[in-house]
């Protein structure tokens, strides 16, 4: 009777000890999968703007509920209201695929223009003469395609490829231009000057940078140009109309481009 006895307290044992881990193992994972707490607006702005990729991935596993993706930005303090966010994404350039380098002033590399139908295929090729093209090229709100060269000229291209026009300036050209939003192109040249020429490609003004710049040129919102210096380290701001603005000097040379925060 003994024997007998303990078989049902062997199975009682038998039947926690192998439960237990179960249960242990149901608690972690459902840890792991808990929901996410919600993304602030802020964040989900950002994440929209800088990772769309990302943002769509959210979206579809819920992550980001719907009420999330169609919040107010005027509410927001850090950030322009929905209808002025072109200001923080444009920083006053023009309507164009690529206005300047990385696209924007905050320099996310992505532009709002889809290539989904371009099947990258080549359209055409132009020449330019001398150690060939470093220089990045932008385009402007007319779909003029805009960049530098080695042999010193800064070119315009109509869509098809031909030359629109070209200005010589004093030095070799790594600098990428930017287009204002009043057509005005900017561009750094390695003869030591920045150069702000009309969009018919004439001179407006040009600006002593001291040093020789490969750096590609920012516009703020306000229209003030910042660009730095490969050889002195000085990074300027540069009012609109060519005057200094101000000079920082990061004591040592700067080969890389300025970019712009949020704010």
């Amino acid at each position: 009777m003994e024997k007998l006895s303990c078989i049902p307290l062997l199975l009682i044992l038998t039947l926690l000890f192998t439960l237990m881990p179960v249960h242990a193992i149901v608690t972690m994972d459902t840890t792991l999968y808990e929901p996410q707490q919600q993304m602030s607006s802020d964040e989900i702005f950002l994440l929209r703007k800088t990772y769309p990729y990302g943002y769509r991935a959210l979206v579809a596993q819920e992550d980001v509920s719907f009420e999330q993706t169609i919040f107010d930005l005027a509410e927001q303090q850090s950030y322009p209201s929905s209808s002025d966010t072109s200001s923080m994404l444009m920083s006053e350039s023009l309507n164009s695929s690529w206005p300047m380098k990385s696209y924007n002033a905050q320099r996310i590399g992505r532009t709002t223009y889809s290539t989904a139908d371009n099947p990258g295929l080549e359209k055409w090729r132009f020449l330019t003469y001398v150690s060939g093209v470093d220089s990045g090229a932008v385009v402007s709100d007319d779909n003029t395609i805009i960049f530098g060269s080695k042999d010193y000229y800064i070119y315009a291209l109509y869509p098809n490829g031909t030359l629109h026009w070209k200005y010589k300036t004093g030095g070799q050209i790594y600098s990428t231009p930017a287009v204002a939003a009043d057509g005005t192109i900017y561009i750094a040249s390695c003869n030591n000057y920045l150069y702000a020429l009309c969009p018919s490609g004439t001179l407006k003004w040009k600006f002593n940078l001291q040093y020789i710049s490969y750096s590609s040129p920012v516009l703020a919102n306000n229209g003030t140009i910042y660009i730095c210096t490969a050889e002195g380290g000085k990074l300027f701001a540069v009012n609109p109309n060519g005057t200094a603005q101000w000079c920082y000097d990061a004591m040592s040379g700067m080969y890389g481009d300025p970019g712009l925060g949020a704010d």
